[in-house]
This record gives C-alpha cells, sequence and structure tokens, in this order.
C-alpha cells in the first residue's frame, strides 16, 4: 500500500500508511496479522444453476488446445476435450449441444470469458432460455465476466494440471528442447495425428476419477461436500434441487443444423493420409504409451521433412 501511495503521487512514509490502514481498515488488519484473509464465497443454489465454460492453452502451441465445463454447485466435469482447436465458436457450440443432449437438461445460466469462441453458445442459450419465465431467462441466461472471478473453471484447471496434464507439459517441452518440435503447421499436425487421443485419454482418466472422489468440506462450510457426480444426480440428498430446465429435441435440433460440421479426425485430412501411408508402408501400428507415441512422432516428421 506504501508503494501504490507512492506510485501516485502522495509522499507520505510507512508508518503514517499503517495507522491510516488501522483506522481505515481494522478488521483487514487483524485477518492480515493472524494470516486468515476473508476470501469471497462461492456459492450456487444447485446443480445445473450455473455452467462455468473455459479453454485451457497450456498444450495450443503443440497443437493441442483444451476446453472445460464445470457445473458451479456439484463441481461435476461436464465436459473436457481436447481438439484442434478451443477458439472456433463452432468447437464450442458442439460440446456444448452434445452435453445438453447427454444430460437431457438446459443449464439455467452458462459463465464465460469475454471471447469471439463463445458467440454461438451464447445465441444457442438465449434462444433455448427464450420463453422461460424464470429471473434468468432470455438474455440473461448467458454472463461474461474476467477470467480470474471465472472462479469454479479456473480451480479445474489448477487439477487437471496436477493431475495428468503436467506430465504432457513437460513431455513436449522435452520434443522442443530436443529438437523435434518447432511450433510450426507441420509439427503441430503432426503432434495431434500422434497424441491427441492420449491426451484425451489423461483427461478422460480426470474426469471420471474426479467427478467420483470426495469433495472434503470446506472450512466456510457453505458449499456442498460429496462426491460431484452424486452432487449433480441427487440434489434432493444434499438440500438443494436440479435447477436445469427441460431441452426441446426438435429446437436442439434446429440449433445444431446451424452449425458448421466438425470434422472428426484429429489433424488434416492430408496429413493424416500421409501418416496413415507411411506407417502402412513400414507396418507400423498405432502405438499407445507415450514413449513409442514420440518415436513415431518423430519417425513421421523426418520422413515427411525429408520427402516434402
Amino acid at each position: 500500500m506504501h508503494l501504490k501511495c507512492l506510485e501516485r503521487g502522495f509522499l507520505v512514509d510507512q508508518e503514517t500508511v499503517r495507522v491510516m490502514l488501522l483506522i481505515i481498515d481494522p478488521a483487514g488488519v487483524a485477518y492480515r496479522k493472524r494470516r486468515r484473509l476473508r476470501r469471497r464465497v462461492y456459492s450456487v443454489r444447485g446443480p445445473n444453476s450455473v455452467w462455468h465454460i473455459d479453454g485451457y492453452d497450456k498444450l495450443s502451441r503443440y497443437g493441442i488446445p483444451i476446453h472445460g465445463c464445470v457445473d458451479g454447485f456439484s463441481r461435476q466435469i461436464i465436459w473436457l476435450k481436447a481438439g484442434v482447436s478451443n477458439k472456433n465458436p463452432f468447437v464450442i457450440a458442439h460440446y456444448y449441444i452434445h452435453s445438453i443432449r447427454k444430460y437431457g437438461i438446459c443449464p439455467r445460466r452458462v459463465r464465460a470469458d469475454m471471447g469471439t469462441e463463445n458467440i454461438h453458445v451464447e445465441t444457442i442459450k438465449k434462444f433455448l432460455r427464450r420463453n422461460h419465465v424464470d429471473e434468468y431467462a432470455g438474455e440473461r441466461s448467458f454472463l461474461y465476466g474476467k477470467s480470474i472471478n471465472n472462479q469454479r473453471i479456473e480451480s479445474m484447471w489448477g487439477m487437471i494440471r496436477r493431475q495428468g496434464i503436467q506430465f504432457w507439459i513437460n513431455f513436449f517441452q522435452d520434443l522442443v528442447e530436443g529438437g523435434f518440435h518447432d511450433g510450426d503447421h507441420l509439427d503441430k499436425e503432426l503432434c495431434r495425428f500422434c497424441f491427441l487421443q492420449a491426451v484425451q485419454n489423461t483427461l478422460d482418466d480426470i474426469s471420471s476419477i474426479w467427478n467420483r472422489h470426495r469433495i472434503r468440506p470446506y472450512r466456510q462450510g457453505i458449499s456442498r461436500c460429496g462426491r460431484p457426480f452424486l452432487l449433480h444426480h441427487m440434489p434432493r440428498a444434499y438440500g438443494s434441487a436440479d435447477y436445469g430446465t427441460e431441452i426441446n429435441v426438435m429446437e436442439v435440433d434446429i440449433c445444431e443444423g446451424e452449425l458448421e460440421t466438425i470434422p472428426h479426425y484429429p489433424c488434416s485430412k492430408l496429413i493424416e493420409e500421409l501418416c496413415t501411408c507411411i506407417m502402412d508402408e513400414n507396418n507400423i501400428t498405432m502405438p499407445k504409451d507415450s514413449e513409442s507415441l514420440r518415436d513415431l512422432y518423430i519417425f513421421l516428421r523426418e520422413d515427411m521433412r525429408e520427402n516434402l
């Protein structure tokens, strides 16, 4: 605070700042002395009241961006996908459409960061909720905000990094340091061909384990504790209710029909065909462990760079 005062042109000494803080905010000073800062407590009424969506870019430089969605109340992971893009609004919209079909409901609200990748989800959300009469119907059903305030999804990114994505960050960094990844288009395409499914398998394992693990009580005692899967699907057992709204399948079909079709192959069709051809010529099958995938990636990379 003393430095902030100096930066703004107030020439005061530290003791003056200390005394003024004690007068203005005695409770804050007491908490800081006890090393117990009072943080804002996140609270949601029930499952499907708010879904939080966001992209994760730690693997994007290698060609494998990640996108996720988490329920604000139960902390159930709704989707966690590695794909070709987490900036393409059509990709994110397909994730959303697939999830509301899977659960058979539309969440009351969706919370996202400011970004063009969310525009189609926003449009779909407001369309599906246009005739509802609750306080968050229609235009209020989609909420934009700063990334730092999107607590649930930001917390999830820290968790998935600890639970498995850090391995892939280190793995790809080793490729870079070994001179096997320059960050160009070909390297990213080959990374997707070789590693996309392996990264997705890691994300699937993380989601499965997280959704069934037990969340211990928080010190504040406000957020529900329990298993995310049960909190999401059995809210009445925890003194809550499901706030999702039933979807109209015909309307969902209309929304999906307006979206561009997203290719299901991991990379461009040309690179996929070239890789498949090279593997067939050398009697190579797609391995499953990371080290064998690394060897395949290096082999394909060297072969293509020599012959293209």
